[in-house]
C-alpha cells in the first residue's frame, strides 16, 4: 500500500508544479497546535459547511480549506480548459495523461479531501489508499459500493452493526455534497482562476452520480456486473 500519492503537473506554457498527498492518518484536532499557516478564507466560521461539527471556539481553520491551500498556490492562475500533462505517482505504478485542468485537479483534490482531516471525508480514506487517478463516473460509482461494502464486512468481522442496506452511504454522500458547496464558496472568492472552484464542481458532479444511483437505481450497474446476476451452472 502507497505511503503518498504525488502529482505532476506539465503545463503548456512550460510551467512545471507538483504536490504530494501523505496517506497517514490525520485528525481535525491535529490541526489545533499547528503554527498559522492559513488565510482568512481557511478560517472555520468563512463559508462554513452548513453541517460542519466543528466549533469556531475551539478550531481555527476548516482542516479541508488548510490542505486545499498548497495546491492553489502553486497552481496560480490555471484556466478550466487548459490541457495538462499530469503525472501520478505511487510507489508501485505511475500514470500520465493529457487532460483539462479542472479534471486533473479536481482528481488531486478528491485524495486531497480524504486525508485533510475533515471529519465528513474520513469515511473515504479507504478508497483513497487505493487511488485511480482520473476515475470516470461510471469506475467512481462502483469503487465506492465495492468499498464501503468491503468496510461493512470489516465491521461484522469485529462483532459491529454492518449496513448493508447502504443507508450510512447515502448519508455520507448527502454529507459530502455538502461538503464540496462549502467548499465551492470559499474558493470563487479568493481563486486566481475558474481552474480550482470548477474542479470541486467535477467532484460533486461524481458524488451526485453516486448519490442517484443509491436513490434511484436503475440497472446502471448491471451490465458490469451481469455475471453475479447469472446462478451457478446457467449459461
Amino acid at each position: 500500500m502507497a505511503n503518498q500519492i504525488s502529482y505532476q503537473f506539465e503545463q503548456h506554457d512550460g510551467t512545471v508544479w507538483d504536490h504530494s498527498v501523505s496517506l497517514a492518518e490525520r485528525s481535525a484536532d491535529s490541526l489545533i497546535t499547528e503554527e498559522d499557516h492559513g488565510a482568512e478564507w481557511t478560517r472555520l466560521a468563512y463559508h462554513q459547511c452548513e453541517h460542519c461539527p466543528l466549533s469556531t471556539d475551539q478550531y481555527r481553520d476548516c482542516p479541508l480549506a488548510l490542505a486545499l491551500k498548497p495546491v492553489l498556490t502553486k497552481m496560480g492562475a490555471a484556466v478550466s480548459h487548459d490541457l495538462v500533462q499530469v503525472r501520478v505517482c505511487t510507489d508501485h505504478r505511475e500514470m500520465s495523461v493529457e487532460c483539462t485542468m479542472q479534471r486533473a485537479v479536481g482528481s488531486l483534490f478528491g485524495v486531497v479531501s480524504a486525508f485533510s482531516g475533515c471529519p465528513h471525508t474520513r469515511l473515504l480514506r479507504p478508497q483513497a489508499r487505493f487511488h485511480l487517478p482520473l476515475s470516470t463516473s461510471e469506475e467512481t460509482t462502483a469503487r465506492v459500493l465495492g468499498f464501503y461494502l468491503a468496510g461493512q464486512f470489516v465491521r461484522s468481522r469485529h462483532q459491529l452493526p454492518a449496513d448493508w442496506s447502504l443507508n450510512g452511504l447515502r448519508e455520507l454522500y448527502q454529507n459530502l455534497r455538502k461538503v464540496n458547496r462549502g467548499i465551492s464558496s470559499r474558493l470563487k472568492g479568493v481563486a486566481n482562476q475558474d481552474a480550482a472552484p470548477n474542479s470541486m464542481v467535477l467532484l460533486d458532479v461524481l458524488a451526485a452520480d453516486v448519490a442517484y444511483v443509491l436513490d434511484a437505481y436503475e440497472g446502471e450497474l448491471d451490465p458490469l456486473f451481469r455475471e453475479f446476476l447469472v446462478e451457478a451452472g446457467d449459461n
